[in-house]
C-alpha cells in the first residue's frame, strides 16, 4: 500500500513538472510578446476617423521601438497621452523631430512643402510656423476639425510611442491594413 502511495506521489509529481515546464515558457513567451512584439489596442475616439473609427481593435507592432527605431511621417502610432497618464491616443505622425510644420489656408506645410493628405478629412486651423524639437513628434488626428493633438499640447516626445498601428481585425467589415 505504501509502495502504491508512493508510485502515486512520484507520478503526479512527475506530471505537475511537466505542466510547469510547459506553461511557465508559454507565460513568459506571451509576455515578451506583448512587451515588445505585438500588442492590440482599441481607438477611443473619433479623431482618426475614416482611417480607425471608435471602437476598432488595432495591431500595433512594438518591436521597432524596443529595438530603438523611430516614427516617420505618415505613421500612425498609439502613445501615451501627454496631457493624462492613463490615457492611450491614436494619431499620426505629421513632422518629425528638427521639421518646421505650418498650417495655412487648410494645408499642412512640413519644411515648406504642402503634404499629400488623401486621409484628411475637416479643415485644420492656420498654425505656427514651429520647428519641432528634437527627440518629439507632432501629431494630429486624420479629422482635422475634430482633434485633439500637437496643435494643442505641443509635440510629444518620442519615447511616448508605444506602437505602430498597422491592422483593423475588429469589425470584420474593416478589417485591413492601416495606411
Amino acid at each position: 500500500m505504501e509502495a502504491r502511495r508512493k508510485k502515486a506521489l512520484r507520478q503526479f509529481a512527475h506530471r505537475e513538472i511537466i505542466l510547469i515546464s510547459v506553461i511557465v515558457p508559454i507565460f513568459i513567451f506571451a509576455g515578451l510578446v506583448r512587451t515588445c512584439v505585438i500588442q492590440a489596442f482599441s481607438v477611443p475616439t473619433p479623431s482618426m476617423m475614416p482611417t480607425l473609427e471608435p471602437a476598432d481593435r488595432i495591431l500595433a507592432t512594438k518591436l521597432p521601438y524596443c529595438l530603438g527605431g523611430k516614427s516617420h511621417r505618415g505613421d500612425v502610432i498609439v502613445f501615451k497621452a501627454p496631457d493624462d497618464a492613463d490615457a492611450l491616443y491614436t494619431k499620426r505622425v505629421i513632422a518629425e523631430e528638427k521639421e518646421e510644420i505650418k498650417i495655412r489656408g487648410g494645408t499642412v506645410y512640413v519644411n515648406g512643402k504642402s503634404l499629400r493628405e488623401p486621409y484628411a478629412r475637416g479643415i485644420a486651423e492656420d498654425y505656427g510656423p514651429l520647428r519641432v524639437p528634437e527627440g518629439t513628434l507632432f501629431v494630429m488626428g486624420d479629422r482635422r476639425d475634430n482633434s485633439e493633438d500637437s496643435r494643442v499640447w505641443g509635440p510629444i516626445p518620442e519615447e511616448y510611442t508605444i506602437g505602430k498601428i498597422f491592422f483593423v481585425y475588429h469589425p470584420l467589415g474593416r478589417m485591413g491594413i492601416v495606411r
